[in-house]
């Protein structure tokens, strides 16, 4: 247990038997962490990452005031201890999930939440709570342990991320995650079946930055591209709709039917391409369909994040926002999390670098919103 300023933290890295000597390796390249291994108390039985995870949860110590669990499939970013501890004196109440998916709608709030130059971004799945790496205060981690124990009243068939959203719901709780990446998802091995989502990445690459302050609120809309489809959505929160609570439209037929200019919109696109030094290498790695799905997300992308600036009254303008390096960072992942399952493993890393600056400019163009997607958003809202 590590103790520092009043934070007594405990911690856990949780796995299968099959993977002992990762968790070890984990164990020991972090000393400072003092945590336990905890691994799936029956091996043998169907994959259940909530039998290992209630344990985990249930393993800190009887003085720790907050409590920290991570998967064995996870790289800690450099600083990983003081930074955490820094972010649990700014925020020690909360629930704080150390990672979000770079193909989630989470990391898109996170995307947005960087343009705002926020240092915190609400989780804002409806289906589950990432689970690789959190922490929480220690009364809450010992609840959610005893709510998943065998006929409590979460079990979920075994999924501890569903089970960590109904207990965070029905506490009023929203876990926040941190504008900057704490640790990183490795391999694209799992035990669970996650490895038909693709590579798995953080949604930003660079460490937080502790200088920031702010939380970004629960965004109305999100332009997001889900990495199952390959096509650009916009997601409106709608309580009356849909079970998760969000309704989704194709960005092409809406501006389609608001009769948005888009032959401007993608003659746009074609002049960005045009004058890109990467542009024949981009049109290998990128076909055009997703290419046109990957500008028009971007261009909402912008918009929403300068009409966020401007409902909440935040000094932001978009030389700022595209200046900022945290923001920077989010954006040249948004790319590869998105087309995950279109691209090969080994050419993401190369499609971020190729497809970093088409992002950028769909953000800056949407944010000036020189071609009408003001009243496009009013429209979709108001229906």
């Amino acid at each position: 247990m590590i103790s520092r300023s009043g934070i007594n933290l405990s911690s856990a890295v949780m796995a299968h038997p099959a993977r002992r000597a990762r968790a070890q390796a984990l164990v020991d390249r972090h000393p400072e962490l003092g945590a336990r291994p905890v691994f799936d108390p029956r091996p043998a039985a169907a994959a259940s990452a909530l039998r290992t995870a209630r344990l985990a949860w249930a393993a800190g110590d009887d003085a720790a005031t907050h409590h920290l669990v991570i998967q064995d499939d996870v790289a800690l970013s450099p600083g990983f201890t003081s930074d955490l501890l820094r972010l649990i004196a700014v925020r020690p109440a909360d629930v704080l999930c150390l990672y979000v998916d770079w193909g989630s709608l989470s990391g898109t709030a996170l995307r947005m939440a960087a343009l705002l130059g926020h240092a915190w971004s609400p989780v804002v799945e409806r289906g589950y709570v990432p689970t690789v790496g959190m922490v929480m205060p220690a009364t809450l981690a010992r609840e959610f342990a005893a709510c998943t124990e065998t006929g409590g009243r979460l079990s979920h068939g075994g999924v501890d991320d569903a089970a960590m959203l109904e207990f965070t719901r029905q506490r009023g709780i929203v876990p926040l995650t941190p504008v900057g990446r704490l640790l990183e998802h490795e391999g694209n091995d799992s035990l669970v079946g996650n490895a038909r989502q693709g590579r798995r990445h953080a949604a930003t690459a660079r460490n937080v930055d502790l200088s920031r302050t702010g939380v970004l609120a629960l965004p109305d809309a999100l332009a997001h591209m889900p990495w199952t489809d390959g096509e650009g959505l916009l997601y409106l929160r709608d309580h009356d709709g849909p079970a998760d609570g969000w309704r989704r439209v194709q960005i092409e037929p809406l501006l389609r039917a608001a009769n948005a200019p888009l032959a401007e919109l993608f003659d746009a696109l074609r002049q960005e391409t045009e004058v890109q030094a990467g542009r024949s290498r981009l049109r290998d790695l990128l076909s055009d369909v997703l290419a046109r799905e990957l500008w028009l997300t971007g261009l909402l992308t912008g918009h929403l994040a300068a009409d966020t600036a401007r409902r909440a009254s935040l000094a932001r303008d978009r030389d700022a926002a595209m200046a900022d390096p945290v923001a920077g960072a989010a954006l040249a992942r948004l790319a590869p999390g998105a087309v995950r399952r279109f691209v090969p493993d080994h050419l993401l890393g190369e499609l971020g670098e190729a497809a970093e600056p088409l992002v950028r400019a769909a953000v800056r163009l949407g944010w000036d919103d020189t071609l009408g997607l003001a009243a496009v958003l009013d429209a979709a809202r108001s229906h």
